[in-house]
């Protein structure tokens, strides 16, 4: 049984790594529930991988991200409901078991189906040995997966982002450790990449921009 809430407190500051006194700006607002997290978001002098900030959302009908750029690598995990993602325009329909990647430089667009809202996981990290990590385990930025059997991720998802949004203690290389393990997992649970005819909603978005 999960509570759900929206983090808006501040904590106090450690010294490694430093808390933030405010959610980042990019955190959805066109969320009905959430729990998310966020530690150090600067994106200088990295570990070889880094977690800065994740959580799960429930998102609303008319819920859409779309951005040209991002500071981070993100992996996003549907654990419910269904949408569209576009990622360096190239669409795919998005439902649950579905996992995909963005990093700084991939455009990309998120937006729920009205009737089925999405419920996802998101955890944006950053460091030296990202890129180089994810391609040798094949979700470099712009992949998507679907996986299977997908309740170990969603685990595994649901202990970083409770470990993450704990004051007390130095989390961060706990969060660490736990993202290369959930990206080893999702590499290693990987059975497809979706496919399919764009649906009525995915040319309704299309139409809208």
């Amino acid at each position: 049984h999960y509570t759900w809430i929206i983090l808006t407190s501040t904590a106090a500051p450690m010294a490694k790594p430093p808390i933030v006194d405010r959610p980042p700006e990019f955190f959805s607002q066109q969320v009905r529930q959430a729990r998310r997290f966020y530690l150090d978001l600067s994106t200088e002098h990295r570990e070889a991988l880094t977690v800065v900030c994740g959580g799960r959302e429930i998102c609303l009908p008319n819920y859409r991200v779309n951005r040209s750029e991002f500071p981070y690598f993100s992996l996003e995990f549907v654990a419910g409901g269904r949408g569209v993602l576009s990622l360096e325009g190239e669409e795919t329909e998005i439902s649950t078991g579905v996992a995909y990647t963005y990093g700084p430089a991939t455009a990309h667009t998120i937006a729920s189906d009205p009737d089925e809202p999405l419920e996802k996981y998101f955890i944006d990290f950053t460091g030296s040995e990202v890129s180089q990590f994810l391609t040798e385990i094949d979700l470099q930025p712009g992949t998507v997966r679907r996986v299977h059997p997908s309740l170990d991720l969603q685990r595994s998802l649901d202990n970083l982002v409770l470990h993450g949004s704990r004051t007390s203690g130095n989390m961060s290389p706990l969060c660490n450790a736990m993202m290369r393990y959930v990206l080893l997992l999702v590499s290693s649970a990987a059975v497809s990449t979706p496919t399919g005819s764009p649906s009525p909603y995915s040319t309704y978005l299309r139409s809208r921009t």
